[in-house]
């Protein structure tokens, strides 16, 4: 069903009144392995591997598409012509729909990277918005580590120095991960998620990525894949790396239990489990849910399980019965 975008429809009289099954964008980055595929009902559409699945994306020419149903092959942005409202009030505030949300499968190390504030990016990138993004570790082997931050207070020449000795890795916070762990990453944070991971990455809805070190690999084509060291180092936190609270808040009764992991401008994420049943509703925001392990119904329309990302409009009243973990994104 292709959408006509010459009228509008108020939200109240609107369907759609059941969560969306979103179509991901698979993304086949040298780093990447075959977990999505063999683990998380991922088609890997010929891809050898899949590094990245870009489970809710708003973003011109990398959108995420409802899967079935009467609006199956239409993008948010689409349904958001028709029916005003649908993506929510963050929506409006921002002039874009503020948030993108993926799976990754580390199975090699990634570069060493930093992302620009706002500020930055609309100066220097012109583009709307910068990047802040959360990680949520759904699977890690015994030997998982990320990069996070520095050790200790660095300086711009410090920096450079680093990078042109090739020890810039030295400099590195190394935190060993478990499933179920989180890390909040401000942009200007230096990160790198190491292999031997999957991760949930809520983020702004920006592509903005300034490489600093990428261990010296070439891609598909023989080519080192291109760094971006002057515009990280304006960018770059120096401090060092302070760790940020582990739980905002938790909720607990026999149907669920309710980790408030992250409250930011652009999205709050929760974790939840379900051990019966689970409702949820907002009136203002969109909510996005991303399973991660087991399976369950909703009680207004179709089966979720692990690798499944719904989207539910602001103001539906649903309703999950089974046993299921998932990432609930509020944005």
């Amino acid at each position: 069903m292709s959408l006509k975008t010459d009228e509008t429809t108020n939200i109240q009289e609107s369907v759609p009144n059941t969560p969306l099954l979103l179509k991901p964008v698979l993304k086949d980055y040298i780093w990447g392995g075959s977990l999505l595929a063999s683990e998380w009902g991922k088609d890997p559409n010929g891809y050898e591997r899949i590094a990245e699945s870009w489970e809710l994306s708003c973003l011109e020419g990398n959108e995420s598409c409802v899967q079935a149903g009467i609006y199956a092959g239409n993008t948010l942005n689409q349904l958001n012509l028709k029916f005003k409202g649908i993506l929510g009030k963050r929506a409006d505030m921002f002039g874009v729909f503020p948030a993108l949300i993926k799976i990754i499968d580390a199975s090699a190390d990634l570069s060493i990277q930093v992302h620009p504030s706002d500020e930055y990016a609309r100066e220097v990138e012109h583009c709307p918005l910068g990047k802040t993004e959360m990680w949520y570790v759904a699977e890690a082997q015994s030997n998982a580590y990320i990069y996070l931050g520095f050790n200790k207070k660095q300086t711009s020449d410090e920096l450079r120095l680093a990078i042109a000795e090739n020890r810039f890795c030295e400099l590195l916070k190394k935190i060993k991960i478990k499933k179920g762990d989180f890390f909040f990453i401000p942009s200007g944070t230096v990160h790198a998620l190491l292999a031997g991971a999957v991760i949930v990455e809520i983020q702004e809805s920006s592509n903005l990525t300034y490489r600093i070190y990428d261990y010296g690999r070439k891609d598909t084509l023989g080519m080192q894949r291109d760094l971006h060291i002057d515009k990280a180092l304006d960018v770059i936190c120096t401090e060092a790396y302070e760790a940020q609270p582990t739980i905002k808040s938790l909720f607990e009764n026999d149907d669920y239990v309710k980790r408030e992991l992250v409250n930011t401008d652009y999205f709050d994420v929760s974790e939840v489990v379900v051990n019966s049943c689970y409702s949820l509703v907002d009136l203002n925001k969109v909510i996005i849910l991303t399973a991660i392990e087991g399976c369950a119904n909703f009680v207004n329309g179709g089966l979720i399980k692990k690798g499944d990302t719904f989207f539910i409009r602001p103001g539906l009243l649903t309703k999950i019965e089974g046993k299921i973990t998932f990432i609930e994104t509020n944005v």
